[in-house]
């Protein structure tokens, strides 16, 4: 539903991070160029514009997979799940 579609970041973390990463469908993610990353701020969010009015019931974000995909200082492999 998302794949492709207009994103944009309140912030973004540098030029290598860009909002398009999130919904680009690649899900394995070996370095930071791959991702979309706001800046170090408060507050931080991501909108996607899918372009009609949907019933969400699940939200799959996935991490990077070098030493920085850090889920709370632990090593976090796989998607993680929102269920609405």
């Amino acid at each position: 539903m998302a794949f492709n579609r207009t994103v944009t970041l309140s912030s973004q973390h540098d030029i290598l991070t860009l909002p398009s990463n999130a919904v680009d469908g690649i899900t394995e993610c070996p370095s930071r160029h791959f991702v979309a990353a706001t800046g170090y701020t408060t507050d931080r969010w991501l909108s996607i514009q899918l372009g009609g009015t949907y019933h969400i019931k699940t939200v799959t974000i996935h991490a990077r997979t070098d030493d920085h995909g850090m889920w709370h200082g632990c090593k976090w492999c796989g998607p993680l799940f929102f269920f609405f």
